[in-house]
């Protein structure tokens, strides 16, 4: 939803047209930007399992998807010069989605000239996880983070006002 902002395909199917569809900023904690189409593995007459979280998202395994599902599936289609102002959080150990995938999302944000900030926390897995759970310090330094980018996004008074950010839809 943070880079589809006019993408038709993503367009809400009945909504009022004097509104927009596109938000005003985003904050990203460990959000997957790629989904990968694993190369079939022989395993005698039985096919490769699916991979069950790329194929729930999906509605079909992702190497036997209709041509073209897989990339639009990624916020990296989308960006362009009017995404929204980002803020992406990320472990540096998680194992479900891979740092680099953070880090290639805020690459291609920057070089369309949008503000982009990308922090990773070090030893930290997904859900700023540590040994299993969530660490309590990480996960209170996240939300810190994402509170000062909220307010510098949208300062006091800002919502009620209907102000915006520059080049960007209405507020609601």
């Amino acid at each position: 939803a943070g880079t589809s902002c006019g993408v038709p395909l993503f367009a809400p199917s009945g909504a009022p047209t004097d509104q927009s569809d596109c938000v005003q900023a985003v904050v990203d904690w460990y959000g997957p930007v790629e989904i990968k189409v694993a190369e079939a593995k022989p395993t005698g007459f039985n096919p490769p399992p699916p991979s069950l979280e790329a194929s729930d998202f999906l509605g079909c395994d992702p190497a036997a998807c209709a041509p073209g599902l897989v990339k639009s599936a990624s916020p990296l289609s989308y960006v362009t010069m009017t995404s929204p102002p980002f803020l992406i959080q990320q472990g540096a150990q998680d194992p479900l989605v891979p740092p680099e995938q953070s880090q290639k999302l805020a690459a291609a944000l920057k070089a369309d000239n949008v503000a982009a900030e990308l922090v990773v926390y070090p030893n930290m897995g997904h859900n700023f996880s540590q040994g299993g759970a969530p660490d309590p310090a990480t996960v209170r330094q996240a939300l810190e983070k994402m509170a000062s980018f909220l307010a510098q996004v949208f300062p006091p008074g800002a919502i009620g006002a209907k102000a915006r950010p520059p080049g960007r839809g209405s507020v609601y």
